[in-house]
């Protein structure tokens, strides 16, 4: 075919430096010739059946081309993307072979969108979130992460789902307080409610850390690997001042740019499923 469509379900939160074994993903569209639009605008697809299991998330892996005239750009084809912060897209282009090898990662994820009709069920139920710090205080935008599903809290600390009966994974976030993941089974409306504790930062006495972080001293990409899942991480100059933060999506590695940094010392912090550690790192500027 020259145009595919692949989509199965995952638990990775980010993608790494090779493709993914599509064997056994489910094919739901394919044409021997497909023409790719010439004009701007959304393209559609009408897919063939895919059962989405309501929470985890899907790799969607594209392919097409050996044409002669296959797009509007001669040589490739420009799709409008979004910045996600976190390696979220892999991509390969050979004119030669229907399945290119892998040729780089990106962060800049090309925008679809895939609908998906759920099965008629009386059984909805309601569940909310109360989000507060350890002293009582609601916590307005803080994050709550279902599936693929974000909600904020709003000035009350509240924000609330419509789901079907079954078992969530649930991730409680919000910037300088330490993140809460734990599970629910839903088979009635609940409200639960999450408090929240601020990750402080110390930049005199850094705690020990289980971080792996190289090279050190760094110059142009610097490299953050931990063996617990990775929330999210943040460089901190030595006055205090955070200059760098990303979420890194339950990833066990990050890569950062630093080549636009002052030289000197800096902290990196890491929020793990273990906690909070953080390691003192040199960057030096590139002559």
């Amino acid at each position: 075919p020259n145009f595919t469509i692949k989509v199965k379900h995952t638990d990775m939160e980010s993608m790494g430096s090779q493709f993914v074994n599509m064997d056994d993903a489910a094919i739901v569209f394919e044409e021997t010739i497909h023409q790719m639009p010439s004009s701007t605008g959304w393209h559609y697809w009408d897919i063939e059946s895919f059962s989405y299991d309501g929470s985890s998330n899907i790799i969607v892996e594209v392919v097409w081309g050996l044409l002669d005239d296959y797009s509007n750009f001669n040589d490739h084809y420009q799709v409008q993307a979004t910045d996600m912060g976190s390696t979220r897209a892999v991509y390969g282009y050979n004119d030669y072979n229907e399945n290119p090898p892998y040729n780089g990662n990106s962060g800049v994820l090309p925008n679809l969108y895939m609908s998906f009709a759920s099965d008629a069920s009386d059984d909805i139920y309601k569940l909310g979130f109360i989000v507060k710090d350890s002293t009582g205080n609601m916590l307005e935008d803080a994050s709550v992460r279902i599936g693929t599903l974000t909600r904020f809290t709003d000035n009350q600390g509240s924000t609330v789902f419509d789901l079907l009966p079954g078992t969530y994974t649930y991730l409680v976030k919000k910037d300088d307080y330490l993140p809460q993941e734990s599970a629910i089974s839903l088979s009635e409306d609940v409200t639960i409610e999450i408090i929240l504790t601020i990750g402080e930062v110390s930049v005199a006495e850094p705690e020990i850390t289980r971080l792996n972080i190289y090279p050190n001293p760094a110059v142009t990409i610097l490299t953050v690997e931990s063996g617990e899942p990775i929330f999210d991480i943040r460089i901190i100059n030595m006055r205090g001042e955070v200059i760098y933060s990303a979420g890194v999506g339950r990833g066990n590695s990050h890569s950062i740019n630093v080549s636009g940094y002052k030289s000197g010392i800096y902290l990196i912090q890491a929020t793990t499923s273990g906690g909070v550690f953080t390691s003192r790192v040199q960057i030096t500027t590139q002559l």
